[in-house]
């Protein structure tokens, strides 16, 4: 193929869900970008959902795309939470505090060679191990997102860090007052066989979610949203290669 130039034609893709009180939207859309513009998109596929879930609460939130380029894949993993029409609760703990505390711990997941035709969507349990022993009491797992590591395993192989935000219980009831933290596990390939749990990613002592990662010039960047001291949506960075071990130092 001939090398692409600065003048052909291009997009970013954003895979997303849709927030509708009235609707069933909590699936998976694609939009493309009007090149560079940050502010100027197009639905993809007619504006309708190229993908939805018939699996656990049958609906999708916070999908994330990711690739890894051993094996050519993409991924979309995604929350697997339905707020709109979906199960709320009983009396005494409704909505978010049912959902946060009683919610799925599976990811959604579905994979592509080409970003047009997707897999079968499959779930796996971020609080499993791989033989189905609980390896934490997690209150949910939301807004799951991932970055390859090169050489992350022992025979040189790369794999994948996932980060999610789950509220942490001491007993299998779920009770008692907790907090978001973000946790983190490795896989590579999104399936339970390949998935391993490694703890705690992020804490604050308070609620903390949502965290995105970005890698540039030997610096990993995070940014996180902190839902309990008023420090909003904040970004550190370090130069550390373990950059998901608690103990990292962050600026």
């Amino acid at each position: 193929q001939p090398a692409r130039t600065a003048d052909d034609a291009f997009g970013y893709a954003m895979v997303h869900f849709i927030e509708d009180a009235n609707g069933y939207a909590e699936k998976i859309y694609l939009d493309v970008s009007r090149g560079d513009d940050p502010e100027a998109w197009d639905p993809l596929n007619g504006g309708k959902p190229i993908l939805a879930s018939q699996l656990g609460t049958t609906g999708v939130r916070d999908p994330y795309l990711t690739y890894n380029p051993e094996t050519k894949t993409y991924y979309i993993i995604a929350t697997d939470l339905r707020v709109f029409g979906g199960d709320r609760g009983a009396a005494g703990c409704t909505d978010w505090c049912y959902w946060s505390s009683q919610g799925s711990t599976k990811l959604n997941v579905w994979e592509s060679k080409d970003l047009v035709s997707w897999s079968d969507l499959r779930q796996f349990d971020v609080a499993q191990s791989p033989a189905g022993s609980k390896v934490a009491e997690l209150g949910m797992a939301w807004a799951p997102e991932a970055t390859w590591v090169p050489g992350y395993n022992a025979d040189g192989s790369g794999a994948f860090v996932m980060y999610w935000s789950s509220n942490v219980y001491g007993n299998s009831a779920h009770t008692g007052s907790t907090y978001s933290r973000v946790l983190w596990g490795a896989t590579t390939d999104f399936t339970q066989q390949t998935y391993r749990y490694g703890g705690t990613m992020i804490d604050t002592g308070g609620n903390a979610i949502d965290t995105t990662v970005i890698q540039n010039a030997g610096k990993t960047y995070r940014v996180t949203k902190d839902n309990s001291f008023g420090r909003g949506i904040y970004m550190e960075s370090t130069t550390a290669t373990d950059w998901w071990n608690p103990t990292t130092a962050w600026t």
